[in-house]
């Protein structure tokens, strides 16, 4: 789907001291996340994005899944912090 597509990957380390990925393609960035679900699971319905399922930026594929935007933000509403 996006092998060889991507004109630039950018590495950041966020304010929690975590590593991210993001990759640059067709003027978008997109996560790494993302990138790994559509690699193996192929398009994301419209309505629908990747949550770290332990809530930690965790991007190995078992720790992913979709998710509503509404029941994403329950889901880290109920989470502690």
């Amino acid at each position: 789907m996006y092998k060889g597509e991507y004109d630039k990957a950018y590495l950041y380390v966020n304010q929690d001291k975590k590593k991210r990925v993001s990759l640059f393609r067709k003027s978008k960035w997109i996560s790494y996340a993302r990138y790994l679900w559509e690699e193996h699971n192929g398009k994301i319905p419209d309505g629908y994005e990747v949550d770290h399922i332990n809530n930690n930026i965790d991007d190995r594929l078992e720790n992913l899944q979709l998710l509503t935007r509404e029941e994403n933000i329950k889901k880290n509403s109920n989470r502690k912090r």
